[in-house]
């Protein structure tokens, strides 16, 4: 048997052994580590933008909210 093929983010080789007959350890073999939204899909673009939109309100409405508590408006 063989190291599993599986790389991460920072193209590191995942240390374990590779199942009998796969190229793969038993934690990269399973579809439990698969993406929730497959990457590239118009959806997935739609996702972040939102979560990035909702992030940048929260943070907004906490600046104002210091602002405001500083300056006594």
């Amino acid at each position: 048997m063989g190291r599993c093929l599986h790389l991460d983010s920072r193209g590191k080789q995942c240390r374990r052994e590779a199942e009998p007959g796969s190229a793969l350890c038993y934690l990269h073999d399973t579809d439990e580590h698969a993406h929730a939204i497959p990457p590239g899909t118009p959806l997935r673009k739609v996702v972040f933008r939102l979560v990035a939109a909702l992030l940048l309100l929260i943070f907004a409405l906490q600046s104002y909210q210091i602002l405001k508590a500083l300056l006594d408006w």
